[in-house]
Formats: C-alpha cells, sequence, structure tokens
C-alpha cells in the first residue's frame, strides 16, 4: 500500500521520541514536483501543482528557486 510520508514520518517521530518532537512549520519547507503523479489520487494531479505553484508563491519562491533536473526543468516550463 501506499502511504504519505507526511503523516509516516511524524508518526514514527513521537513512537521513537515522544510527541514534543515533533513540530510544525509556518512556512512551507518541502514542495511536490509537478513531474510527479500520485500513486493514490492522481485525478487530483493538476490541483497538486497548482497548489505547489501557491505555496511557492507564499514564501516568495518559484519553480526556478528550486534544485530541478534539466528534464524537470522542462516539464515544468511544459506545466505553466
Amino acid at each position: 500500500t501506499v502511504k504519505p510520508v507526511d503523516k509516516i514520518i511524524p508518526r514514527q517521530i513521537m513512537a521513537e521520541f515522544g510527541q514534543q518532537h515533533v513540530q510544525l512549520a509556518t512556512h512551507s519547507t518541502f514542495f511536490r514536483a509537478p513531474m510527479l503523479t500520485s500513486k493514490i489520487h492522481s485525478q487530483y494531479d493538476p490541483e497538486f501543482c497548482k497548489s505547489t505553484q501557491y505555496q511557492l508563491c507564499q514564501v516568495q519562491l518559484s519553480w526556478s528557486s528550486l534544485w530541478l533536473t534539466q528534464t524537470e526543468q522542462e516539464i515544468v516550463a511544459y506545466c505553466q
């Protein structure tokens, strides 16, 4: 089965070290790459891309601010 990493990691940390060791960020730290397709909700892929674009804008970043391979950059350019 496929489980989202944003659920797996906090649960593992809480189980190992306690709830006080999981903290929430006020700004986005990780961004979903538009070239990745969902294994469980592929119908939402276009909306995932829109929400990632929104997150980037909220922290004054763009796709060009992120480290992407040449292929990933081409996919981003195509999606825009």
